[in-house]
This record gives structure tokens, sequence and C-alpha cells, in this order.
């Protein structure tokens, strides 16, 4: 048997999915229809219980009998870490009004079902979530939407502020080590993906690693500056509109981090002078309706949003590195957030 990463991608789209036959059988659902959403990193489908399971009752949060279904990407999150990223969720859903995705149990009485099958990489982890009602947001991202997404983000921190952890609660830390360091979840070591930088964004790197690791420094991490974050806070991909609101999902990337960390994700793409004021503008009056943002942190949102790219740019030297065969995608991807980089450092 050929090795996965041997794979072509077809070949290994069809042996996952013995992976997540397997899974839905530890949920008994071994009936449901699938469909297949995506695999990058992790591997997504669309499981529907519609034909083989009663119907649910009805939620104006959840789409009835429609779930997702993830398997994890080998050695992103460990077993703890996912299952912790589940807990959230539970208290999230029950402490707030805010609607996530709900995780199911499998039969077993677990959240993350772990399989053993033959050719597929090791660790096997998958979850299953029920399928939160809403679209994407629209193309044209207005004012507004931006101003909803700041209340999310306020709700989420203030949460996330006043949570008693349960005992072996495990996520990362997006302190200065954790994203710039090899104590972060790179395959590759961070000085060597250091190494690697293009020359031309090597001081505006300089710069921002420099400047941000000072003001982690001064800001300590306390309940008031730090603590449990989305960290994809993108309203492109991991937001849903429903009637008005923002509906968050996709958790994964969930870690200890700055509060503006979390805020500056979202406005990290955002390219127009004009538009970047006025959405950074509705972003903090969406936020301060639900809990203060200090004068002392929102000043350092270019900052962390420069972080935020320097970042990003290891990940793609890292995607390189690991995987030759996608060096140009790879590249065009560095040097993406090498621009968006050079034009933060010149706002600082």
């Amino acid at each position: 048997m050929k090795s996965f990463q041997e794979l072509n991608y077809r070949a290994k789209i069809l042996r996952l999915r013995k992976q997540a036959k397997a899974v839905l059988e530890a949920y008994d659902l071994a009936q449901a229809s699938m469909k297949f959403l995506g695999y990058s990193g992790n591997t997504h489908y669309q499981v529907d219980t519609s034909q083989c399971a009663p119907p649910d009752p009805h939620d104006e949060r959840f789409w009835e009998n429609h779930y997702i279904l993830r398997l994890h990407q080998p050695k992103y999150q460990t077993f703890d870490a996912i299952r912790s990223e589940l807990l959230w969720l539970q208290a999230i859903l029950q402490d707030t009004d805010l609607i996530v995705p709900e995780p199911v149990y499998n039969m077993k009485g677990e959240l993350v079902t772990v399989t053993e099958i033959p050719g597929l990489p090791s660790p096997q982890y998958a979850t299953l979530l029920r399928w939160v009602k809403g679209r994407r947001t629209p193309k044209e991202i207005r004012d507004y939407h931006y101003k909803a997404l700041g209340r999310v983000a306020g709700k989420l921190h203030d949460h996330s502020a006043h949570w008693q952890l349960p005992k072996g609660f495990t996520r990362i830390d997006y302190d200065w080590d954790g994203l710039f360091s090899d104590a972060g979840l790179f395959e590759i070591s961070a000085s060597k993906l250091w190494e690697a930088i293009p020359i031309p964004y090597q001081e505006p790197f300089a710069i921002v690693t420099e400047q941000v690791r000072d003001v982690m420094n001064e800001l300590g991490t306390g309940s008031d500056v730090y603590g449990l974050i989305h960290a994809d806070l993108c309203l492109d991909v991991n937001m849903l509109w429903y009637r008005g609101e923002i509906r968050p999902i996709d958790f994964d990337d969930s870690a200890y981090g700055y509060w503006i960390y979390d805020l500056a994700i979202s406005l990290a793409e955002v390219e127009d002078d004009d538009t970047r004021h006025r959405f950074q503008n509705a972003l903090l009056e969406g936020y301060t309706e639900i809990r203060p943002m200090p004068a002392s942190q929102w000043k350092h949102l270019d900052l962390f949003i420069g972080a935020w790219h320097a970042t990003a740019m290891l990940y793609a030297i890292n995607a390189w590195l690991a995987q030759p065969k996608f060096r140009e995608w790879s590249e065009r991807w560095r040097d993406q957030e090498g621009d968006y980089l050079i034009q933060t450092v010149a706002r600082l």
C-alpha cells in the first residue's frame, strides 16, 4: 500500500472517505449521506441524517439533521487540544447568547473520535458538530458587518475572561514564543523559517517582531489583555450571517492570545486606507458595546496586524519547505504576506 503522501489528490480523498465512514459508525450514523466539502488542513464533510434518523426538533440555531464532520489534520492539534476546543464551544452555548457549532458526543460518550485506518497518517482524530444556520457574509462587506463582528468578539472575550477552565483544558499560547519561536505550531523549526525570509521582507519582519515583543512584555498576560481567543475572526471565511447577526464558526485555531490580536486578524487584509479606518471604527464601536477596549491596547492595532502578517509569512515558508511541490503557491502566499507587512510597517 502506498503511503498517504505518495497519493495524488483524488486517491487521498478516497482514502480519507474510509475514515469518515468509520467515524460515522461511531455515532450510529453509518446510513447518513456525506457530501465532501474540502481537504485543506482538516477534511470536512456535510452529513445529512434526514433519511436515517428522526427529525431534529426545530431550532433557529441549527440546520435540522445536518452536521459537519471534521477529520483533523495529523499533528496540528493534540487530542486534548481538540477536546478543549469543543468544551469551550459547549460553554459558549450554555453561558452566552452566541450561536456557535454544537459538539456531538459519539456512542461512547466522547467528544473526539479516534480511528485507526490503514494507510492514513496518525493520529486520526475526528469530531462532529451541528450545522449552524446562516450564510457566508456578502462579498460587499459593510460597516455594520464589522460592528456586528465587534459585538461577537466582545462577547467571546468577556466569556473567556470569566470562564472557569475545566480540568485538563489546553490550547497553544499565541504569545511571542507561540507566534515566532520553535514553540509554535510550525512543522519546520522557526529558526529555519526565519533564515528563508526573502531579503525585501527581512527588515519589516524584524521591525514588527521586535516591537511586538516589547509591547507584549509591556502588556503582560493578565485577563484584562489576554485570554482564550478565536484567533481567526475573518468575515469572509469563518463567520455566518443570519438575520442581522454574526455567528462565528471554525474554532480550530482558537488559542490563548491578546484581545487586540484577535481584533487585528479581522482587519488584516483590508487594504484601502479609508475603508480600513471605517471598519476599525465600526469594529471598536461594536466591541465597546459589550466590554471596554482601553486606548493603551487599541493603539497597538496596526502592530498586531503586522504580527499576523509576519506569522502568516512563516506559515507560507513552512508550507514551501515542507511540501516543495507546492512551491509556486507557497511563494505567492509568502510574497502577499510580505507586501502586507511592508504596508503595515509604513503605518507604525
